[in-house]
Order: C-alpha cells, then structure tokens, then sequence
C-alpha cells in the first residue's frame, strides 16, 4: 500500500510538472487577454493550464480586438508567446487589405448598369454595362433634329476597371477605356470621326449615412401650414434617399488622347477631357 501512495504521488507529480500549459506576454499593461474567448487576465498570463491542441488567443482594448491568432499547444510543453503589436496611437487608416476586401464587396453590392450622361467631349446620354466586376461596355450620343439644324454623335466604348477602393471614405475605382465614335454638327458642316483613349476616376458621391438625414419639426398651431410643408418636404426627400440613394450615384471625370478625322480639318490628334454621372442600379 505504502508502494502504491508513493507511485500515484510520483505520477501526479510528474503530470503536475508535465502538464500543458500556456504563457502570454505583452508590452502594453492595458490589454485584456483572453483564450478560447474566456478573460484570463490583463497584461501577462504564465503558466495556465490548458489541453494540448489549437487555441484562440486574442487580446483586447475596449472591446477593440487588437491581436488575434491560433496557437498550437503540445502535449507535455510550455508554449509561449509574445504579443508586440502595441502602438503609442491609434489611427482610423485601414490596411490595404481591409480597403481592397471592402471596395470589392462594394463592387458586388454596385449593381451591373449605370444609366446617366456626360459633359465634355461628345455630351449626351450615357449607358454602362459591366459584364464582369472588371469589364464594361459604354454606350453613349446625343441626337437633335428640329428641321432646319441637326446634332447627330454616338461613342461605343469597352471599359476595363484597374482598380476597385476606398477614396475618402466612399468606393471608387480607377479604370481605362478605349471607344470610337461619330458626330455630326449641320450648324458648322461637321462630320467627324475618332478614337479615344483615357484613363478615368469614378467615386460615389456619398455612402448610406450621407443620404438618410432625418429633421425633427416642431409644428405651432399659427404656424400648421409651414410646418406641414416642412414635414412632407422631409418625407419626401427620405422616401427619394431611399429608393435612388446617393450611394449608388457615381462621378466620373477622365483624361486621355484622341484622334479625330474630320471632313474639314482632315487630322487632329489631342488632349480631351469629360465629366460624367451615372446612376447604378
């Protein structure tokens, strides 16, 4: 009997000494460490027990989440780690990561037609289509015959997205395009031809939070009638924020090099600009 209280002792020491455990230190006091998503204290853990296998560690500043990772514990071993993420400031700048992941999130949520205009080199109606995230075909002209005068232009584009991001808080993206087009002007016997290639910024122009303003109006007795108007105004302009929110209206504005051919000014090779807006759906 004396034998076998000596050999359980010894066995449970052994597995006391053998036992996994699970050592956290950090350079920042303040953060709230957790495992398995359970607080075990603040600043340092040493030598918590634990099972061997994967375990969640994660630490924490007012709920913020400021390390995050996997740890593998062996059977039998001490595992140690070190968390040396501390920063003397916060920013609100996002890892180039986090903004790609967004604005191709964003890009999904976009909607694949844009319907709007342009303003500058061929103005007019304008009709986008992305048949992929990446690839759009635009088309876009403007036609005007009263009789005695007539304006007559039309462009066919492919456009191709270089890049999807965040500008300023609001989703854009930096594309390419490569079009050829017609116009016809009666008012000056212009007739000309030309190909283009630019290079473009298109940006919202306002997220979600931008769009829905909500105003408290206080109506007075001797004042019904205004504050009714005030108040039908708000509905209104709520229930338009939230059918053709901002958030889907995009700016365009571009840059490039075009080649015309004209019937009176036979070549013309030059710098061309144009603005645009379009509303996607």
């Amino acid at each position: 009997m004396k034998y076998l209280f000596i050999i359980a002792l010894i066995f449970g020491f052994t597995s006391t000494c053998l036992a996994e455990k699970l050592n956290v230190f950090s350079e920042n006091p303040n953060y709230r460490i957790y495992i398995d998503g359970e607080f075990i204290n603040s600043g340092v853990v040493k030598n918590y027990d634990t099972d061997p296998g994967s375990h969640l560690v994660q630490a924490k500043i007012n709920e913020t989440i400021v390390y995050s990772d996997v740890v593998e514990v062996e059977t039998g071993k001490v595992k140690t780690i070190k968390i040396s993420r501390f920063v003397s400031a916060q920013t609100k700048i996002a890892s180039r990561g986090a903004i790609l992941e967004e604005a191709k999130r964003i890009r999904e949520a976009k909607g694949n037609i844009g319907l709007g205009f342009n303003v500058g080199v061929n103005p007019g109606v304008s009709l986008k289509w992305f048949m992929t995230p990446s690839l759009a075909m635009q088309g876009a002209g403007w036609y005007f015959d009263n009789g005695t005068s007539a304006y007559k232009s039309w462009e066919l584009r492919g456009i191709y997205t270089l890049v999807d991001t965040i500008i300023n808080n609001r989703p854009g993206s930096l594309y390419t395009a490569l079009g050829y087009g017609n116009k016809i002007n009666s008012l000056n016997n212009e007739d000309s031809k030309w190909v283009e290639l630019c290079l473009g910024i298109e940006v919202s122009l306002a997220s979600k939070k931008d769009t829905h303003r909500y105003q408290v109006t206080k109506i007075n007795a001797e004042d019904f009638t205004t504050g009714m108007g005030l108040m039908m105004g708000q509905v209104m302009a709520d229930t338009l924020g939230t059918f053709f929110g901002l958030d889907n209206a995009y700016f365009s504005g571009e840059i490039g090099f075009t080649r015309i051919t004209s019937g009176t000014n036979a070549n013309y090779t030059g710098i061309i600009g144009r603005i645009g807006l379009h509303y996607y759906f």
